[in-house]
């Protein structure tokens, strides 16, 4: 039998291990830790500087030109490789990161600044609704995935593209403070 296969409409996700070193991650800690943060609609027992009038980013040494590049090359986005905002969230323990995406950019990320490994991980889930009605056989495949989760580690960073919907899948989050700095690019 003659076939030939195709893999439609992937989605990229960039991971960079240990994007930036734990002694720098510690520095940024003690730079969150002193800034204002609020409740946020994502986030249940835990606090963001999303709604405050910063950019966090700013204010560090990070520097994601080469990463959010490199996101573009592999992916044909075309990108003003412009950071258009960021902010940081501080999860207690037994805290959730409700499902979302981020409109109005192009791609997302997240630098995680303090996990360990009880925090919790972050799920990307399929864009296709229907994925879940689906039947499928035992092993799960790139075409029957219906959330895909990786377990960050200090100074890792991951792009994604903004539209994906990702969270912490209802999953509680088990460390002390989970700290990650989210941004948006165009």
């Amino acid at each position: 039998m003659n076939f030939v296969k195709y893999s439609l409409f992937p989605t990229l996700v960039l991971f960079f291990p240990q994007f930036i070193n734990s002694k720098e991650c510690e520095k940024i800690f003690k730079l969150l830790e002193s800034k204002k943060r609020s409740d946020h609609l994502t986030l249940i027992k835990g606090k963001s500087s999303h709604n405050e009038s910063y950019d966090i980013l700013s204010e560090t040494s990070i520097d994601l030109t080469n990463a959010i590049q490199e996101y573009s090359n592999q992916s044909s986005f075309k990108l003003q490789n412009k950071v258009s905002n960021s902010w940081f969230n501080i999860q207690e323990k037994d805290s959730v990161l409700i499902e979302h995406s981020h409109p109005n950019s192009i791609i997302s990320g997240a630098i995680f600044i303090n996990v360990e490994p009880q925090s919790s991980r972050i799920y990307f889930h399929n864009p296709n609704p229907l994925i879940y009605y689906t039947p499928t056989k035992d092993k799960v495949n790139e075409y029957t995935h219906e959330v895909v989760s990786f377990q960050p580690e200090i100074g890792d960073l991951i792009l994604f593209p903004s539209w994906i919907r990702h969270g912490s899948n209802h999953t509680k989050n088990l460390s002390d403070k989970r700290v990650v700095i989210s941004f948006n690019t165009l």
